[in-house]
């Protein structure tokens, strides 16, 4: 005969489909805790670097509002040090801020230059008005700004013959505005930290 004893049993047989609902309930549970204390333990880390931040903050504001005093403490030349980083730092950040200012008027100014060149060669080309006051200062501007290089009478490159008022306006104020804006540019990026 035979007793209940002697059958396999689930657990004897290794079969992990014969596990039972108990057995499942109980892996569940006990995967449940362990992700609950992973987060718990997550938050409690969280909420100690904030009070350490919060301490650090309150440590710096209470340094930084503390009166000094006259005394000549190992500290004194720790906050020297530091005071002197931080004006060699602005200082950089001022002569850098300049430098770029400085690198965009020299921009802005060549790009004004090529922009009379440009627009005077082409109220000549079109034979604008030049009874106009708009016209008129647009090509004393550019004669200004030709700096004799670039001029209509001995530019760089004349012209004589039919139509020839206009290829002087076309050649010498076009290389004038291309040589304006390429100067301009290199310049820019030289004065630029």
């Amino acid at each position: 005969m035979s007793t209940e004893t002697d059958k396999p049993t689930p657990e004897s047989t290794g079969d992990p489909k014969a596990r039972t609902r108990a057995e499942v309930k109980a892996k569940r549970e006990e995967k449940r805790e362990e992700r609950r204390a992973a987060r718990a333990e997550k938050a409690a880390d969280k909420e100690s670097r904030a009070a350490e931040k919060a301490a650090a903050k309150e440590s710096r504001a209470a340094s930084s509002s503390a009166p000094r005093t006259g005394s000549k403490g190992s500290g004194d030349k720790g906050d020297k040090g530091e005071k002197a980083a931080k004006g060699v730092a602005l200082l950089k950040g001022g002569v850098d801020g300049v430098r770029t200012l400085l690198g965009q008027v020299v921009w802005i100014v060549a790009v004004v230059c090529a922009l009379f060149l440009a627009v005077g060669a082409l109220c000549i080309a079109l034979d604008a008005n030049r009874g106009n006051e708009l016209v008129e200062f647009v090509l004393r501007g550019a004669d200004v700004v030709s700096l004799g290089i670039f001029s209509l009478e001995d530019g760089i490159k004349t012209f004589v013959g039919v139509n020839s008022d206009v290829k002087n306006a076309l050649v010498n104020y076009g290389i004038g505005a291309v040589a304006y804006l390429i100067v301009g540019r290199v310049l820019e990026r030289v004065i630029r930290p």
